[in-house]
């Protein structure tokens, strides 16, 4: 379950959110962390990647504190989702200090990628992320599918570190692959090693993972991940299956065993809005009722593996305020 707030600002209605999330007994909320690259917590140590506007309806809040407090004493896990991780605003105090970590031309809202193996990135990321886990009513982070190298900034940061790659004899490819492990290791000894917390990631399906160097399997062998979630953003035509796909990979698939066994949870990622259009609540109801068809039961009505599966709905405020603009409970 995806909740956070969106552009609300509203505290007020932020709190009807919060409180519909609770009384759906909803058992773990994911609230972005660092929309388009600013933060929307506490942090003395890192460097704003969003300008501060005065109508930006982040400004000076913080997401989590008001979810934790409006939820009072509930066993809901609080997970800070880091949704467009190495992204920045274009003329953020960041990237004018540091203009060579952009890697791609600015999109529509004015956010550009950065290289998320630049010194400066990595630091400033490592104190934000030290200040987000230290908050008591955290319980794990999520690194989203920007936690990857995507096409469009593949020759620049293979450009920024033509130097390193030569000289560790890898072929760009492998050199990328272990690269952003080793950043992920870094990110597992902070939540995990020093807090006790838990690291999930996103993908967008197993094989589009491993075209943009994350290297799921690995990464699943070797318990660098707690969760995964597959953000089977789709429509209803193709979610099924996308679905399918999905769960016959984590059945098939040997290193992908710790997932199959419960070890390792498996988030299915649905979401309210896709290609910038809400979905109908009949759509909604058809994904939800697939994931509860093929996890819950095979053909022969048993209870069929992968092991812990859950899912998550992306977008639910918005979706809300579209279709029940009085009645956040009955979205839910």
């Amino acid at each position: 379950m995806l909740g956070g707030p969106g552009q609300q600002g509203d505290s007020e209605l932020t709190a009807g959110i919060y409180r519909a999330i609770v009384d759906a007994g909803v058992k773990a909320v994911r609230i972005v962390a660092n929309p388009g690259g600013r933060l929307v917590f506490p942090s003395t140590a890192a460097i704003e990647q969003k300008y501060p506007l005065p109508e930006d309806a982040y400004w000076g809040r913080d997401l989590l504190g008001e979810f934790h407090q409006a939820a009072g004493s509930t066993d809901i896990k609080l997970i800070a989702w880091l949704e467009g991780y190495a992204t920045a605003y274009r003329d953020s105090l960041f990237v004018r200090r540091f203009p060579d970590t952009v890697v791609s031309e600015p999109n529509w809202a004015g956010n550009v990628r950065l290289d998320l193996f630049h010194p400066a990135f990595e630091l400033n990321f490592l104190h934000s992320l030290r200040d987000l886990v230290s908050k008591p009513e955290v319980t794990g982070i999520e690194l989203c599918d920007h936690f990857s190298i995507s096409e469009q900034m593949l020759s620049l940061i293979t450009r920024n570190h033509a130097q390193e790659i030569k000289s560790s004899d890898l072929s760009a490819a492998v050199w990328l692959r272990e690269r952003l492990t080793e950043q992920l290791r870094l990110v597992r000894q902070i939540v995990s090693g020093e807090h006790g917390k838990a690291v999930l990631v996103s993908l967008n399906t197993f094989k589009y993972a491993r075209l943009t160097h994350q290297d799921i399997d690995y990464w699943v062998r070797e318990k660098l991940v707690d969760g995964v979630n597959v953000q089977l953003y789709r429509d209803r035509k193709h979610f099924r299956r996308s679905l399918q796909d999905t769960l016959d990979e984590v059945q098939r698939n040997p290193h992908l065993s710790r997932i199959k066994n419960g070890e390792i949870g498996l988030s299915i990622g649905l979401a309210a809005k896709v290609n910038n259009v809400y979905l109908s609540e009949p759509d909604i109801q058809d994904q939800l009722q697939a994931v509860r068809g093929a996890v819950l039961t095979g053909d022969q009505g048993q209870k069929t593996p992968p092991g812990t599966v859950g899912f998550h709905f992306g977008g639910w405020p918005g979706f809300w305020k579209s279709q029940y603009p009085r009645n956040a409970s009955q979205a839910l």
